[in-house]
């Protein structure tokens, strides 16, 4: 047997706590099995599903699973009555969930701030009178070998001063795989384990899920006893079955005999059952250790393959590979698109190699769940996109996992925004953002990404995790008129880019910012600041002095900051000659031009500066030198458009004919003579081509030379945002534009949702499109009875009402044509009709 180590509980994802008659019902969702346990440490759900797989189908596989622990007391057998007293169940990847005591420090099993698995929970119960505690952790997995099962870990501590010479521990299973009764349950000594299918391979929603219908084929529960304290036993020592109602925790005597060594009852007509740990001494300060896992398999042959990973994680005490962290996702629904942006604190793990994007019609992911290893068992999901970091690594994973091998992406780089354009306005969508590592081949480590959890409570109300979202689509009101931002240089040279894109156009605002440049810093870094100066008179800082350049390119996308729904980019220059803008703005001429350094003074430094070389006679202008120089050319600063100012020149005069000829080095200076002419470091070269036959300049030719310039103190730069409003021109034309859809509405439409408690069919719907922000809606039937009313009232973006097709007594209407009278305030009036048809 193992030493007392904790092992793997169940990764949990709480995203909601429901407080119950039996305690705080929390969720347990890091993978395809969901499971919903309280704090007392029941697995249960009133009403609801107590452990669904795959997650979010409705698809019910247990009623009531808890551990149990009975000790021999002065002759008398008593069984622990637990509770939570401080009512905290705390979570690795929720810091508010985490005791005050731990002063922001995650308490995990290997230590203070250890995350060894994607979801750790940790809560604790005691029985006062016996002075027992018993603390639950668990761990979940959203690796594709591990994304079946949940592993279940607990401490029993004595903290009392009785010494218990004889307890047990034990785990009560009421099983319901596929909803309904008629389990067939099979125990496997060797493996301490006990497996559970359904007779007929097909399943029943009971409860909330009860509209479901039958569904097929059924998976198959396997419960597995691994840890238990007692060296002479390892795993089960007793197997007590009972008929529904039968088991009665309150009858101690009853609970101790369930518990008894080498017990082992018939599973025929089993329908509950107790594992048992056997004996063991639990004395005055002692801690023992019991673990389970609890996992679904398609088949047989996924069993056996479950097992091999189960026996792994356990024989490596219950360590696996960690996920990089989730990316926190935003989503903004726009009309026939949805904008998805995430932010970078994954990358921080050492082997994040990229993102991978899921959208589904069903908040289980499973229509996306379609990717089958070599078994034909589906194992993985397909994402509608991947980003991942351009690197030496791409393609598909060196090693294989029954015959699936992971994609690591293909170089495309790093995104953090994206934009999906093949939606249908009206229609509800599913999306997920995960970060994935690279894996390691050399250590047999493969690739893992994090968890894409979305719950569906009993009530049908659905709660995102930080990395999915919920969405729909949608039309805006009549006159609306999109958010925009205008930028303008205000003062300064600088020939650095800022990129301006409006990312979430629901948080563009009338607002204005400035950015402004330092570059009078020792260590010669430029240093930009930000400030919001809609109030002139009260402007404040959003950053000051960040050297982060990180401009978009191909591979990378990441922004220095992102303000008010806008992502802005920046990109300095080196002073440099800029190839790219130097041409000839009038004249064809095909001189070879070549802005250089004046490297024969030493340290060249070049200045920002922009020049305009104007063409005349061939004595336009005279150079300078050790005698006068005629050239037929002048050279203007043109950098400030409000001083432009002829430059002297110096040419090297090679032949000593007194003129410049093509080929002679021209030198840009500031001096009037040989003595001051104090050199600005450019020279110019213009000479013929090679190859060709040259096109010299005529008079009234112009060649304009220009540089890069990097941000100086000398730039400001503003930035004018306008957030989205509605036109206040409106008129009763825009509501020309109200329509229905789809019209004639034929059992269902693409935007329809299939609802996961109402037997595969479609929530139906139809939608009245372009309608202005505030208006009423009154539906009747060809004889003009009045059928229903609808009131709509929303923000600018939303243009939209649905209508479920049930009247205000909330019945469905029949089949036929129907009128709709539509009255919007200060706009007028519409009538119109739509068809209801099979």
């Amino acid at each position: 047997m193992m030493k007392n180590r904790y092992l793997l509980l169940l990764s949990i994802s709480v995203l909601t706590n429901t407080v119950l008659s039996q305690g705080i019902y929390n969720y347990h969702s890091g993978n395809k099995l969901r499971l919903t346990f309280s704090d007392v440490g029941r697995i249960e759900n009133s009403g609801g599903i107590a452990v669904e797989w795959p997650i979010g189908t409705g698809h019910e596989y247990l009623d009531l699973a808890f551990p149990i622990v009975v000790v021999e007391n002065n002759s008398q057998k008593q069984v622990a009555r637990f509770k939570n007293n401080n009512g905290i169940v705390a979570l690795n990847h929720k810091k508010e969930s985490w005791p005050v005591g731990w002063n922001g420090h995650w308490h995990g099993f290997y230590g203070t701030d250890s995350f060894n698995a994607d979801q750790e929970s940790w809560f604790t119960q005691e029985d006062t009178d016996l002075k027992l505690r018993l603390t639950i952790r668990g761990f979940q997995w959203s690796h594709y070998l591990a994304q079946d099962m949940i592993f279940l870990h607990f401490e029993l501590t004595n903290y009392g001063a009785s010494s218990y010479q004889n307890a047990a521990f034990g785990f009560f299973i009421d099983p319901a795989v596929g909803g309904d009764d008629d389990d067939i349950i099979s125990l496997d000594k060797d493996t301490t384990t006990v497996i559970i299918m359904d007779e007929d391979n097909k399943g029943k929603g009971r409860g909330i899920a009860k509209k479901l219908g039958e569904w097929s084929p059924v998976g198959r529960l396997g419960v597995r006893l691994l840890e238990v304290p007692d060296t002479s036993q390892i795993g089960m020592s007793s197997f007590a079955a009972y008929t529904e109602g039968e088991f009665d925790i309150n009858n101690n005597d009853a609970v101790w005999s369930a518990l008894s060594p080498g017990r082992y009852d018939q599973t025929e007509n089993t329908e509950a059952f107790v594992m048992g740990s056997g004996r063991f001494a639990l004395n005055p300060g002692d801690t023992l250790q019991f673990s389970l896992v609890i996992f679904v398999s398609v088949n047989e042959l996924d069993i056996e393959h479950n097992q091999q990973i189960i026996t792994q994680i356990y024989t490596d005490h219950y360590t696996f590979p960690v996920a990089p962290s989730r990316p926190s996702l935003h989503a903004v629904a726009e009309n026939d698109k949805v904008t998805l942006y995430w932010d970078t604190k994954a990358e921080i793990a050492p082997d994040f190699e990229g993102y991978k994007i899921y959208r589904s019609s069903d908040p289980g992911f499973n229509d996306i769940f379609t990717v089958t290893d070599g078994r034909g068992i589906v194992i993985y999901s397909d994402p509608i996109k991947t980003f991942d970091v351009h690197n030496d690594i791409s393609g598909l994973f060196s090693q294989h996992v029954f015959g699936f091998r992971y994609y690591l992406g293909n170089n495309s780089g790093l995104k953090h925004h994206w934009t999906d354009t093949n939606v249908i306005n009206g229609k509800t969508y599913y999306y997920a953002v995960t970060a994935f590592d690279r894996g390691n081949s050399e250590e047999n480590i493969y690739p893992t990404e994090s968890t894409k959890s979305i719950i569906v409570e009993n009530d049908g109300n659905i709660i995102a995790d930080i990395n999915t979202a919920v969405i729909t689509p949608i039309v805006e009101s009549s006159g609306y008129q999109s958010s925009d931002y205008t930028i303008e240089h205000i003062s300064g040279f600088a020939t650095g880019d800022i990129i301006v894109e409006i990312v979430d156009r629901t948080l563009i605002e009338d607002r204005r910012y400035q950015i402004t440049f330092d570059d009078s810093t020792s260590d010669d870094t430029i240093y930009y600041s930000i400030f919001d100066i809609t109030d002139s008179e009260s402007p404040f800082a959003i950053m000051i002095n960040s050297s982060s350049y990180i401009f978009e390119d191909y591979f990378n996308d990441i922004s220095p900051f992102f303000i008010k729904g806008l992502r802005v980019s920046l990109r300095n220059y080196d002073l440099a000659w800029n190839v790219d803008r130097t041409y000839w703005r009038v004249g064809n001429s095909n001189w070879d031009i070549a802005l250089e350094l004046n490297k024969n003074l030493g340290t060249a430094t070049p200045v920002p500066t922009d020049y305009e070389v104007r063409f005349g006679e061939s004595a336009m202008d005279t150079a300078i030198y050790t005698h006068s120089v005629l050239v037929p050319f002048q050279i203007w600063n043109i950098t400030d458009s409000n001083n432009v100012y002829k430059e002297n020149i110096l040419v090297v005069d090679n032949d000593r004919d007194k003129e410049w000829d093509p080929g002679e080095r021209i030198f840009i200076v500031e001096g009037n003579t040989v003595e001051d002419f104090a050199p600005v470091y450019w020279s110019l070269l213009l000479s013929f081509p090679e190859k060709i036959d040259p096109i010299s300049p005529d008079s009234g030719d112009v060649l304009l030379i220009y540089t890069h310039k990097p941000f100086t103190s000398q730039d400001i730069f503003t930035i004018t945002t306008q957030g989205a409003s509605i036109r206040s021109d409106l008129n009763k034309s825009v509501l020309d534009d109200v329509a229905v859809i789809p019209n004639p509405y034929i059992v269902y439409s693409g935007f329809e949702q299939k609802s996961l408690y109402t037997g595969g069919t479609q929530d139906r719907k139809i939608q009245f499109i372009n309608l202005p922000q505030k208006c009423k809606i009154r539906i009747f039937s060809l004889r003009g009875y009045p059928i229903k009313t609808l009131e709509h009232n929303s923000e600018i973006d939303n243009g939209s009402e649905f209508w479920d097709l049930r009247n205000k007594q909330g019945n469905v209407v029949a089949y036929g044509v129907y009128i709709y009278h539509l009255d919007a305030p200060d706009l007028g009036t519409k009538v119109g009709k739509f068809a209801i048809i099979r």
